[in-house]
């Protein structure tokens, strides 16, 4: 009798596991169909953005060093302008102070005239 209860018991547990498992079962095929449906739609955009990696990397590996030697031409280019460059801007600084002489220079010159026909126009 005592044995009887506890197989029922057992049986009773063990019935219980099943169904524990056909759930986890159930619950499993459904992750697993998710995880598919995902690899389905990630498969692809891998596959695109292994190519665009190939694709860039041979468009730098073929340009990039050209641009660089670009760049270094133009760095050295500005280098040997830059004394000539600077030479320009004080021969402009120099042009515009000596403008600005003249300019006053005229402008006495200018003064002068005008006292010399005032006094011609009042002594004629």
């Amino acid at each position: 009798d005592e044995q009887e209860g506890e197989i029922e018991m057992i049986e009773r547990e063990l019935d219980k596991t099943r169904q524990e498992n056909r759930i986890l079962q159930q619950q499993n095929t459904a992750h697993k169909e998710v995880i598919e449906q995902k690899v389905e739609v990630l498969e692809p955009l891998l596959m695109k953005a292994k190519a665009n990696e190939v694709i860039f990397h041979g468009y730098f590996q073929k340009h990039i060093p050209n641009r660089n030697h670009q760049i270094t031409e133009l760095t050295d280019r500005i280098n040997e302008l830059s004394p000539s460059i600077h030479k320009l801007e004080e021969e402009i600084y120099t042009m515009g102070r000596q403008l600005k002489k003249q300019r006053r220079k005229g402008e006495q010159i200018d003064r002068a005239i005008k006292r010399v026909v005032q006094e011609i126009e009042i002594y004629p």
